[in-house]
């Protein structure tokens, strides 16, 4: 039986570039949870995402936040 996709949204808006964050996790995330997700997501390897940083734009964000086993 596979594990279904997380299906609670969170948004954080970074006033500075204009980008909205919205992070998919299996419960709310606390803010410190949102910030740890969006500093991954900006450490992946810049050939998986824009060299150029993205403005005005929205970004969804898949986490594990909140999985428990399934057994």
């Amino acid at each position: 039986m596979a594990m279904p996709m997380p299906d609670v949204a969170t948004s954080i808006k970074d006033e500075r570039h204009n980008v909205t964050y919205c992070v998919l996790a299996y419960r709310s995330l606390t803010q410190a949870e949102m910030v740890l997700s969006i500093r991954q997501f900006h450490a992946q390897p810049k050939i998986r995402r824009r060299r150029t940083p993205l403005k005005n734009q929205t970004i969804t964000i898949i986490t594990v936040h909140g999985a428990t086993d399934c057994i």
